[in-house]
């Protein structure tokens, strides 16, 4: 087995996708007639960016998209001889770069990433809005990590089980200025610890820029109490609350909580497809993954 990420991602595009509405949008109208993997290739780069099996349902599209380099060679380890060596892909094959499977509905796309980054996808959806004769960059979009979620409300129903807090050491030092929030006092406190520790008497310099206090508080699910929980849930509703940068909040499912964003993830097991998964389960999962997100309880 073999543990892959699934990530939530929020398509933005300024101008309405060109009149599409949604990238889902996009992507039904690019595919709108059951071409074969070599007619869904678009450049990007020095490689190239295939869509090799696809699914379309009503309410949502799955795309399987890989990369690869023609002609590459790829390092291989001689068993019984000294160094590497190059070795070629199998006649009428090429290397794969990597891949991921995708789920979009909407704006909404949910990702498993297996090698092959977010650029390429974009690259592929822009080359085919061009092909059907849209301007360039009339559907360029980004692939945002913020979600619209009440973040005090999603830790109060997940609960936390770890809370990291840090700050640049002279901002919190006693000659920085004033601890008012959570986060300035707990990591000034350490601050002052270790300077008496090592004996430091001077002031921090404003450009020591890269000295960082932080503080890492966790909740063991299999020995804390219930009062361990409730304070550290507290500590992090405060935190939240005073809105403070320095700070990652971690629920009890593993989804991340930080100042700027939600980011909406998942880790599942999946059997081994060589070195990858296949596209086939990841959809699978990407799919459960989604009616996840919006059952009643998500909102």
């Amino acid at each position: 087995m073999i543990n892959r990420t699934l990530t939530l991602r929020e398509a933005a595009n300024v101008n309405d996708f060109a009149g599409f509405g949604t990238l889902e949008g996009v992507l039904r109208a690019i595919h709108q007639q059951d071409a074969p993997p070599q007619d869904r290739t678009a450049p990007s780069g020095q490689s190239f960016v295939q869509c090799r099996s696809l699914h379309i349902s009503a309410d949502h599209l799955l795309i399987h998209l890989v990369g690869y380099t023609p002609d590459d060679l790829i390092q291989v380890l001689p068993v019984n001889e000294p160094g590497v060596q190059l070795a070629e892909a199998p006649a009428g094959m090429e290397f794969l770069d990597g891949e991921m499977m995708l789920h979009v509905r909407g704006n909404s796309v949910l990702i498993c990433r297996c090698g092959l980054p977010d650029g390429a996808f974009m690259a592929y959806v822009e080359y085919f809005a061009a092909a059907m004769g849209q301007a360039a960059g009339a559907v360029h979009f980004a692939l945002g990590k913020r979600v619209d979620v009440d973040k005090l409300a999603l830790i109060a129903e997940e609960g936390v089980h770890k809370l990291r807090m840090n700050a640049v050491a002279h901002a919190v030092s006693t000659e920085g200025g004033g601890r008012t929030t959570v986060i300035e006092k707990v990591t000034g406190t350490i601050l002052d610890e270790i300077k008496d520790l090592l004996a430091i008497e001077h002031a921090l310099p404003e450009e020591a820029e890269n000295l960082k206090v932080e503080v890492s508080l966790s909740f063991d699910k299999r020995k804390g109490t219930q009062v361990d929980r409730d304070s550290l849930q507290q500590l992090a509703e405060t935190v939240l609350d005073q809105g403070d940068d320095g700070f990652q909040i971690e629920t009890m499912t593993g989804r991340k909580v930080r100042a700027a964003d939600i980011l909406l993830s998942k880790t599942v097991a999946m059997q081994k497809f060589g070195k990858s998964v296949h596209h086939q389960e990841a959809w699978g999962h990407l799919v459960t993954f989604d009616q996840e997100l919006r059952a009643p309880e998500n909102g």
